[in-house]
């Protein structure tokens, strides 16, 4: 079966709305998750972006039990499984890498697989190798372009904030997990909806 399909410029609007419209629990919960990787040299990363997700999948569902900031570290849950995920792109990237054609668009590939690959991982638990498998099934089969165009945009909207002295990016990198968290509940989400509803201010009725 074909996935629904998507529209860039729709997904970029309604992960927008749902950052303006919940600001202070997406930003600060963002914040903490940036906070502690630094700290930890990157070690909590993966669990913190994991955390993260499952905040803004609850607020896309308005979810009865309002998450909070503190909710982020829930994302240990799949720590071992985001943290391979984040491991084996990684190698992968920099084999790739060392291949000269395609060492640039390799690069521009991370952002977007990444952010997919944690998608699976976090909301339907499957392992890390199954993400990866997932995508590239999808990919062959022809209905992922545009999935992985939309997570390449929403990571260049995300970088965009080191445009202003790098503090921006502390507004801006959200949009990257937001949008493309967004983009997942177009494609699969319905089915695990009872009523999907209409978007209102970036969140779901």
């Amino acid at each position: 079966m074909s996935l629904p399909r998507l529209d860039v410029g729709d997904e970029i609007k309604k992960g927008w709305a749902l950052y303006r419209a919940n600001f202070d629990l997406l930003f600060v919960s963002f914040l903490v998750c940036g906070l502690l990787s630094v700290v930890t040299l990157g070690i909590l990363a993966t669990p913190m972006i994991a955390g993260f997700l499952m905040i803004v999948r609850r607020v896309m569902r308005n979810d009865p039990n309002k998450p909070t900031v503190g909710d982020v570290f829930q994302g240990f849950e799949v720590f071992g499984q985001a943290f391979l995920l984040f491991l084996l792109l990684s190698i992968a990237i920099f084999i790739l890498s060392l291949v000269p054609v395609v060492k640039i668009a390799v690069g521009l590939l991370f952002s977007p697989f990444f952010a997919w690959g944690m998608l699976f991982v976090v909301y339907e638990r499957l392992s890390a190798v199954d993400a990866l498998k997932k995508i590239f099934e999808l990919t062959a089969a022809g209905d992922f372009t545009m999935p992985l165009f939309v997570g390449l945009v929403a990571g260049i909207i995300g970088g965009l904030g080191v445009i202003f002295l790098g503090i921006g990016i502390f507004f801006t990198a959200p949009l990257i997990y937001i949008i493309t968290a967004v983009a997942y509940e177009t494609l699969f989400g319905a089915d695990e909806m009872h009523d999907a509803g209409d978007w209102n201010d970036g969140t779901m009725e």
